[in-house]
């Protein structure tokens, strides 16, 4: 089991103070009792590191500096004080039911751990405090986390209603980019249709942030999550007054009203960075070079086969601060970039606890997060993915727009030094440990698990999951957003050829409009 920095300092605290303690006990002679102390000493002992445990793991030490110190002297006389209060009870419950013990030799022992307690052991227990304050105050602080939370309630207050499903096209969002007011708007260029790419300007502070979106025709999470929080924005200027946001909402248009990754020439703009072959991608140059940002939010939608770490949970939320370089050094640029995802993944630990990924930070200059990166910029890739039974992904449209505005806020009232950058590294690598539905083989044990996949296609301006059989194999080590057993199909054992014929899967698909 993985313990916090705070929990091991505390567990080394009441360690030590046990250790000075037993010294007490047996300087004052008190040997008589010996076995009378093991039941007082042992309760003693399991309270404390039970009650060191739910503070070092519970309690939001990233994000208070100030009170540490003092904690830490606080928490060693609580410790004192209930090592004190343990021993008396036990002892005076050992005096009731033990007949042979001299009552004298009780009250000896109570009155000589009490002068041992407070007299002698108060010397130590300040030492020991102050030891651990300061070490709990090594700990990285990440700002606070309050912004957000106190925005969750208000969260249909500035939801974009005309926004929703999967299928968000540039015709879409024109109305509703009419009805805001921008302190600019610049035509970058056109697509390789011909179809308009447009940044826009939101805010006059001086930190600028530049964002973009649907840099993937069909990855549509992002862009709806991106007019919430111009929503707010719009509803809440003072809130955001010191920064500047710039975004593109869909640099894809083309990919965009065909529900395509690629653009019109099938080139992936997110592997043309360095190239700059598509006109899309010379659109987003262009606008990096005219706001020359203090920070890049670069936003994507990711598959459903993704957990949060080798485990069942999916990875609803992932970021990642791509590297600069091969060999993945971290440098100035990267750690601001990881200290707004601290604060982020922290915020989102409140909402969906153990549901956020981060993705591998293999360095690839075509990439475009790594471009930018390596010319000085922090660059945040967002990635939204499944949240339980949300496959329109509104849910996860939440989850984004309050990161986005949780990075906003914190970009707002702080400096981003990248002092506070190692809380990033507590956030687990994504793995590819999930299927749309696994059918589990109860018949065999784990011979023909069937692992299903979704194929996403756009009919009549739906999108309709088409689901495709994507492996039948030993899948005991993975799992489904939705799982069966192989005897809800069959009535007996049947081979992997025959699943394949005899499974339909036109029962597991759906639409979403």
């Amino acid at each position: 089991m993985s313990l916090k920095p705070a929990t091991k300092y505390i567990f080394i605290a009441i360690f030590l103070e046990f250790y000075f303690a037993f010294l007490t006990l047996f300087a004052f002679g008190i040997r008589s009792l010996d076995n009378q102390l093991i039941l007082p000493i042992f309760i003693a002992i399991v309270t404390t590191y039970w009650v060191g445990y739910q503070l070092g793991e519970k309690f939001p030490w990233e994000r208070y500096d100030s009170i540490r110190i003092l904690f830490g002297i606080v928490f060693q006389f609580l410790l004192l004080l209930t090592m004190l209060l343990a021993g008396w009870l036990c002892l005076v419950i050992v005096s009731v039911f033990d007949r042979t013990l001299d009552t004298n030799d009780v009250l000896t022992a109570i009155l000589l751990l009490i002068i041992g307690t407070f007299i002698f052991g108060g010397i130590q227990t300040f030492v020991i405090g102050l030891w651990l304050g300061y070490k709990l105050n090594t700990i990285e602080k990440i700002g606070e986390l309050t912004f957000v939370n106190n925005l969750q309630m208000e969260y249909t207050n500035y939801k974009e209603p005309k926004l929703f499903g999967r299928y968000i096209t540039s015709s879409m969002i024109k109305p509703l980019l009419e009805k805001h007011t921008f302190e600019n708007k610049i035509l970058l260029g056109k697509s390789v249709q011909g179809n308009s790419i447009s940044l826009y300007q939101k805010g006059n502070g001086r930190t600028k942030i530049l964002i973009w979106s649907q840099m993937h025709g069909n990855e549509s999470t992002t862009t709806k999550a991106l007019f919430d929080v111009l929503n707010y924005m719009t509803q809440n200027p003072s809130e955001l007054e010191n920064i500047s946001m710039f975004f593109i909402p869909i640099l894809n248009p083309d990919g965009a009203e065909v529900y395509n990754r690629m653009n019109a020439n099938e080139i992936d703009l997110n592997r043309d960075a360095y190239d700059l072959s598509q006109p899309e991608s010379q659109c987003l140059r262009k606008a990096y070079k005219l706001v020359q940002p203090d920070f890049c939010f670069n936003l994507h939608d990711q598959r459903t086969i993704f957990s949060a770490g080798k485990t069942q949970n999916p990875a609803t939320v992932s970021f990642l601060a791509p590297s600069y370089n091969g060999a993945r050094e971290i440098n100035h640029t990267r750690k601001k970039a990881m200290e707004v995802i601290g604060v982020m993944n922290a915020m989102l630990q409140t909402k969906i606890p153990n549901q956020v990924g981060r993705f591998d930070d293999s360095f690839n200059l075509n990439c475009t997060g790594d471009m930018y990166t390596s010319l000085g910029t922090p660059t945040i890739l967002f990635e939204s993915g499944h949240y339980q039974n949300d496959y329109a992904r509104e849910q996860t449209r939440k989850y984004i727009s309050l990161s986005i505005l949780e990075a906003l806020a914190y970009i707002n009232q702080n400096e981003v030094t990248g002092k506070y950058y190692k809380p990033y590294f507590t956030i687990p690598e994504n793995d590819k440990l999930f299927f749309d539905i696994l059918i589990r083989d109860d018949f065999y044990g784990d011979n023909n698990h069937i692992g299903i996949l979704f194929k996403e296609t756009l009919k009549n301006n739906e999108i309709h999951f088409e689901p495709y059989i994507a492996m039948i194999e030993d899948l005991s080590n993975h799992y489904g957003h939705q799982e069966r057993k192989l005897s809800d199909f069959f009535t007996k054992p049947i081979s992997k050829k025959d699943i394949e014929k005899e499974l339909n899967l036109r029962d597991f698909g759906f639409k979403i409009a």
